[in-house]
């Protein structure tokens, strides 16, 4: 979540933390609802645009062009706080609150080891993030143009998905089965392509065509919709891909010219996004294990106010310096 900050006019600044903290928003709400993504229509929705658009706009704020003067040990020392120390307490927190029951009967050892190779539900995004980040500060130091990256993302992207889509591809290939799965698990490389477009974005002057750019937004958006009631993986991944990619040009045009209204705790929600990432998952957690899902309107109030007492409690931990250093990553 964390990123290198891009220096440009307050409000241009202000719009690319309202699109994050609205899409930390919309990513607590695919999670707090219920159902598979082809039971609920409003969690399919959510889905289909709040990574890709997340993980292009932290591209869009990272800088290629000096990743590639930098070392690796520099890399590490400047995501180790802002990303992955939180990241390695919120894996060790979460292990005994989803293991609850079984945890005395379980190995221990094995336990967190598992945990950091194949991350509890949403913690994936970290060892993600900072993979994106592994192979683009290896292109840059080879000096690949951003055009030849976002190729290259795209092939491994559009490969990765097919994968992901069709298991059955590699599923039997003994070992190297088992390593492709975890891979598309926990790295997620199929969302490679919208943090190199990102980067792309930034590189270069975006051309004035946002009608265009918003009609074919609204029928990337129909056709996603469409697939709900009509499933395809066939049509999914090319729909997938383009709508997405469009979607965020949308957006870092809309950003750029400073189009969106100011909205200060939206915008809060967007520079603190890692705290909110992390930890949201924590009221889902206690919420299901007390209250249950039987009663889904019940279900629903308790962990909307539980979240809402969550959101009020993180506004407060960021005052406490060693906290907002080891678990948000602002330090």
């Amino acid at each position: 979540m964390s990123t290198v900050i891009l220096k440009e006019g307050s409000q241009r600044q202000s719009n690319i933390d309202l699109l994050k903290g609205g899409l930390i928003l919309f990513v607590i709400i695919g999670h707090v609802l219920q159902g598979t993504l082809y039971d609920n229509v409003c969690r399919y929705i959510i889905y289909s645009f709040h990574m890709p658009l997340f993980i292009g706009i932290s591209g869009y704020l990272f800088n290629y062009s000096k990743c590639g003067f930098a070392s690796l040990k520099e890399i590490i020392l400047k995501y180790l706080f802002r990303v992955i120390v939180p990241w390695v307490v919120a894996v060790l927190v979460y292990i005994p609150l989803v293991n609850l029951v079984n945890l005395p009967s379980e190995d221990l050892l094995k336990l967190t080891f598992d945990s950091f190779i194949k991350p509890y539900y949403h913690l994936w995004f970290i060892p993600g993030f900072l993979s994106w980040i592994l192979v683009t500060w290896i292109a840059g130091k080879v000096r690949v143009s951003v055009e030849k990256l976002l190729v290259l993302s795209c092939v491994i992207s559009i490969a990765s998905l097919v994968l992901k889509e069709y298991p059955a591809l590699y599923f039997k290939i003994p070992v190297l089965g088992k390593v492709i799965d975890l891979v598309l698990y926990t790295f997620r490389p199929f969302f490679y392509v919208f943090f190199v477009f990102g980067i792309y974005l930034r590189s270069k002057p975006l051309l004035s065509y946002l009608r265009l750019d918003v009609g074919m937004a609204l029928v990337g958006a129909i056709g996603t919709l469409l697939l709900f009631y009509y499933p395809s993986k066939i049509a999914s991944i090319p729909l997938f891909f383009l709508f997405n990619l469009v979607l965020l040009r949308v957006s870092i045009k809309i950003s750029r010219k400073g189009l969106l209204p100011r909205s200060g705790w939206i915008e809060w929600v967007g520079v603190n996004s890692l705290g909110f990432y992390l930890w949201h998952v924590v009221p889902i957690i206690v919420v299901r294990l007390f209250v249950g899902t039987e009663d889904l309107t019940r279900f629903y109030v308790v962990l909307c106010i539980c979240e809402l007492i969550f959101a009020g409690a993180l506004v407060q931990m960021t005052r406490i310096k060693l906290i907002n250093k080891y678990l948000f990553g602002m330090g």
